[in-house]
């Protein structure tokens, strides 16, 4: 699964003023990817209190980590379960999107 970003290039800017229905389809793909990581947060919170919890309890304060999809996607947890099925739609109408409209994307990062 694709890692989002949150950032939209000046270049996409240009083409939404150039053409709105274009502009309107980047804007939908620029909050699908605003979705994902807000359920990706959400997998995260519901994880950190369920099965990583013992571990986030021995990470001294400000210390900071970084967390995959990967690696949520693999916790035996039924809600974590349902967030990734959630994250993996968003992901397949993101690529779809990007099919549909000609639009390139690399690893959530949109190139045209």
């Amino acid at each position: 699964m694709a890692e989002f970003e949150e950032e939209i290039p000046i270049s996409m800017i240009n083409q939404q003023l150039m053409n709105p229905y274009k502009g309107a389809v980047l804007t939908a793909l620029d909050k699908l990817i605003e979705a994902n990581l807000t359920v990706m947060e959400g997998a995260l919170g519901i994880a950190l209190q369920g099965p990583l919890k013992e571990w986030s309890n021995g990470v001294p304060d400000g210390e900071e980590h970084a967390f995959t999809f990967d690696t949520i996607s693999k916790l035996e947890d039924d809600n974590v379960q349902m967030l990734v099925a959630l994250m993996e739609q968003i992901q397949g109408v993101y690529e779809c999107l990007c099919v549909v409209n000609d639009i390139e994307a690399d690893n959530g990062q949109l190139k045209n």
